[in-house]
């Protein structure tokens, strides 16, 4: 088992390995001794592979444990899942001692950090990520919230999880397309700082979560209200967010963010290369004055101006500050 500890709130650790789902009763009761209850947090698809195992172990370790499930997917996080899980955790009785566990991939742990953030003004949060790209990115660095009509992730908080757990077993019943999802923020973290990931094959699966997590740190630590070298991590996103909005997000974030690292890096060769492998694409069709209208409205926009990472090579990139009426020509360059 590797551990990486992320010094951002209290400081909390990182926990990456096989067969560790059963430890999270007994590290969360470490962590939480007067606690009592548990909002236990999932999609439907996990719910039915791994809450009866996780609410096992937390009864074990002495707490009541309460299931909110939801459909699942990006057009569940949105405003209607967060308050009905804010009334079921009101309806359990939750306490400020109290906890809540995030069970699922991305949008689980958005949705779920986001009500502990906001239930009566923050409860604990445990993230036990089950893809890899919530294992590589968005379990760590305290990021949640909710997508609105106008864009997404537009209302959410900075709260920081206690714990992580990756336990690299629930990525045995992944969907091959979601796993390949991950490889996109793999990539991304090979653009920015670590571009030995790019030579790292799926039998490496923990050396990849690690040192994607480790460059995340590099990132985040200093900065976590994203006022400075965090943007960094923006990387890819900002095309990324108008491709799923586009595509009424019937395009999955991983793809999407794979389209976008190949805009921004010029399609560099052997980015596309590693993208192509995974299975994702490298090339989008879309119309792109309809992206730069949605891009127009990302939470990187300034006024008339927007902040955008881009690549010149592998690992090698910078911050660059374009006009709104410019960011067309910058990215797409003569397209149509």
């Amino acid at each position: 088992m590797r551990k990486l500890n992320i010094r951002l709130g209290g400081g909390y650790d990182v926990l990456i390995g096989g067969g560790i789902l059963s430890m999270c009763g007994e590290k969360a009761r470490e962590l939480l001794p007067r606690a009592e209850k548990a909002v236990l947090v999932c999609g439907n698809t996990v719910s039915g592979l791994y809450a009866d195992a996780v609410g096992k172990y937390l009864r074990d370790a002495g707490f009541e444990v309460y299931r909110f499930v939801y459909t699942g997917g990006e057009v569940s996080k949105n405003a209607a899942t967060y308050i009905s899980l804010l009334e079921f955790m009101a309806e359990s009785r939750l306490c400020r001692d109290d906890l809540v566990i995030a069970l699922g991939g991305g949008v689980t742990g958005d949705i779920a950090g986001f009500a502990a953030a906001g239930y009566m003004r923050g409860v604990a949060l445990i993230n036990i990520p089950t893809t890899l790209l919530s294992m590589v990115d968005s379990s760590v660095g305290g990021k949640c919230g909710i997508d609105l009509s106008a864009g997404k992730n537009l209302a959410g908080a900075f709260h920081q999880p206690r714990l992580v757990i990756c336990d690299t077993e629930t990525l045995n019943t992944l969907p091959a397309a979601v796993m390949c999802d991950g490889y996109a923020e793999v990539a991304k973290y090979a653009m920015l700082c670590k571009p030995e990931l790019l030579s790292l094959g799926s039998g490496d699966i923990e050396e990849i979560i690690y040192l994607s997590l480790l460059a995340k740190r590099d990132y985040i630590e200093g900065d976590e209200r994203d006022m400075g070298k965090r943007a960094f991590l923006n990387l890819g996103h900002t095309v990324a967010h108008a491709i799923e909005r586009l595509s009424d997000y019937k395009v999955s974030h991983g793809k999407a963010v794979a389209m976008g690292l190949a805009v921004v890096s010029g399609h560099e060769p052997t980015l596309c290369s590693y993208l192509t492998a995974h299975g994702l694409p490298t090339e989008m069709h879309y119309d792109v004055d309809e992206l730069c209208k949605l891009m127009i409205n990302d939470k990187k926009r300034s006024g008339d101006r927007i902040t955008l990472v881009v690549c010149s090579s592998v690992g090698r990139c910078e911050l660059r500050t374009v006009n709104v009426s410019e960011l067309k020509e910058f990215l797409f360059g003569g397209a149509k």
